[in-house]
């Protein structure tokens, strides 16, 4: 992923990597308690950085 509109972009290349998991049977260690998956329809109303929305648009 690359995009030139803001200057770390200009600079800087990403990766976008698309995991299945069971959400039903993924479960956060103690040291991640309170964190939630989140299906692409909710995050897409949540206000994201500019990479992560790029990220986003990526999903099928």
């Amino acid at each position: 992923m690359h995009e030139s509109r803001t200057a770390v972009g200009a600079v800087h290349i990403g990766a976008v990597f698309l995991h299945h998991v069971d959400i039903c049977g993924a479960a956060p260690a103690a040291e991640l308690a309170g964190l939630q998956w989140l299906p692409p329809q909710e995050l897409r109303s949540l206000p994201l950085e500019l990479w992560s929305a790029l990220a986003l648009d990526l999903l099928p």
